[in-house]
């Protein structure tokens, strides 16, 4: 099933991504980057994206408003995995949301409540081939000089609508198998549940 709303613990993700541009060096302008990087995915992507920050003051960032993501900063004295925790906890449907982390413990409470998970690195492998392919779609439009179409620039669906959204660990049990990316439909890779990844 694909998830209609992907909440992502910023600074896992940040830490995991390795294609962060160069001039992003400090941490204000890292989030800036990654927020950016992913409303320009979110045709892509398909469904509405949150990413919660550590913070100091808290609250929303509302200058991500109608780009299709939104940026959400933990209050001091708490955190992001917290406020994850509790959204994930809150929802009315907790099974059509995705939780982005590399934090084990995270994912196996999110997966408590019903909620799909995925590692960082996961997401960032799977965002990364949906930015070439939006990027190859765009250069083929312009080579033949032809006008964009709608379907240039939204990721192809099935015959029911739904979108090209990633796999993802839809249970408690599914993340203590310590499942590799073949049996998450990206063959070649080897787990990504072990030890090996770093925590935020």
């Amino acid at each position: 099933m694909d998830a209609s709303q992907i909440i992502i613990d910023g600074n896992n993700l940040l830490h995991a991504w390795r294609q962060r541009p160069a001039h992003a060096r400090d941490f204000t302008a890292a989030r800036q980057a990654l927020a950016r990087w992913l409303s320009q995915l979110s045709g892509e992507i398909g469904a509405s994206v949150l990413v919660v920050f550590d913070g100091k003051v808290g609250g929303s960032d509302d200058s991500w408003k109608g780009s299709g993501v939104g940026v959400l900063y933990a209050a001091a004295g708490s955190s992001a995995d917290a406020v994850i925790e509790k959204r994930v906890q809150a929802a009315a449907t907790p099974e059509d949301m995705l939780v982005v982390t590399s934090d084990l413990a995270i994912q196996r409470a999110a997966a408590a409540s019903g909620a799909e998970v995925m590692s960082c690195p996961q997401f960032l492998e799977w965002a990364e081939d949906a930015a070439r392919a939006l990027s190859e779609r765009v250069a083929r439009t312009r080579k033949c000089g032809g006008g964009s179409r709608l379907g240039d620039f939204f990721p192809p669906g099935d015959a029911t609508g739904g979108h090209n959204t990633p796999k993802s660990f839809s249970s408690v049990a599914q993340v203590n198998a310590v499942p590799t990316l073949r049996e998450v439909g990206m063959p070649g890779r080897n787990a990504f549940l072990s030890g090996e990844t770093p925590l935020a």
